[in-house]
């Protein structure tokens, strides 16, 4: 069960830069695009939670400020980072650049570099390496500043996501639960897009055909409430090392549906990119990865 669950998981976040791709031609403008799927499923979700259970939705003032930090900084920033550079990158590149951020988690961590230095730095290099290959070409080949700007966007992006991901692991430390967590972040972060549009004009005009609302009703309840909810579950199944390997997956995901369903080129710049990246995480993550495996080896014996 669990690696069906893990399955669907990483198909769904495999498919969100496709459809992000799908809505904003569809018409949707990118910072409408995004708050409107984050603040309706944070909604529904924290209201979902409050009928279960009204305690458990009060939280003190000092967390709800740990809350809208973590949803500017997982939610408003990358999101808005990456529903406005696909307007000008292919959604397979796009995927690849936000594969970034365990690098940038990672960076951030000071226990990590005290061990298995020669390990780190590969990792570290490797990441590098892919970066350069995704960026290089749209040095020589672009076709417009914008489309320049929204990789390197997108990247930096990714280090406001690194500091939202280690303040969700100091709340989650005060036994917080991580769907409470999830609904307030989205809230805070949907609203925070929302002002973003405001801010820049785009009057709050919805699409209005079939296909436009299919895909934002596919975001907030699958792509949003389902996926994150998957996530969760399997964190508390198996614990977060499973789970968290689907920044491992997705991207190849998000590829070929790309290719697939958009046409987008499948260069090997492009592959190789996702590999270097992906190996070069996967380095620097092989520390989580041994407890995980000892518990399989573990159960096994038991069986």
């Amino acid at each position: 069960m669990q690696y069906v669950a893990y399955f669907v998981m990483c198909f769904i976040f495999g498919t969100v830069f496709l459809l992000t791709k799908a809505g904003l031609l569809l018409g949707w403008p990118p910072f409408l695009f995004s708050g409107t799927r984050f603040m309706a499923a944070g909604l529904i979700l924290v209201f979902t939670l409050s009928i279960m259970n009204k305690k458990q939705v009060r939280t003190s003032i000092k967390k709800q400020k740990h809350f809208l930090i973590i949803g500017i900084c997982m939610t408003g920033i990358p999101f808005a980072a990456v529903y406005w550079g696909l307007q000008f990158i292919d959604s397979g590149t796009s995927s690849v650049l936000v594969a970034s951020g365990p690098l940038f988690i990672f960076l951030f961590t000071k226990e990590n570099h005290k061990h298995k230095l020669k390990q780190n730095i590969t990792g570290i290099l490797l990441c590098t390496m892919g970066l350069t290959l995704m960026t290089g070409p749209s040095l020589f080949y672009t076709r417009s500043v914008k489309e320049l700007t929204a990789v390197f966007v997108i990247i930096l992006s990714e280090i406001f996501f690194a500091f939202g991901s280690l303040q969700t692991r100091h709340v989650l430390k005060q036994n917080i639960n991580p769907l409470l967590l999830n609904g307030f972040q989205m809230i805070y972060g949907g609203f925070f897009l929302l002002m973003i549009s405001l801010t820049v004009g785009e009057g709050f005009q919805f699409p209005l055909s079939a296909e436009s609302m299919y895909v934002v009703i596919y975001f907030i309840f699958i792509a949003s409430i389902l996926s994150h909810s998957l996530y969760y579950w399997l964190v508390k199944k198996s614990g977060p090392f499973l789970p968290s390997t689907q920044s491992y997956i997705s991207p190849f995901i998000a590829i070929i549906l790309g290719f697939i369903f958009l046409g987008e080129a499948l260069t090997s710049a492009k592959i190789l990119s996702a590999v270097c990246i992906l190996t070069g995480v996967g380095f620097l993550n092989s520390n989580d990865m041994k407890p995980f495996l000892l518990s399989k080896k573990k159960k096994q014996r038991e069986l």
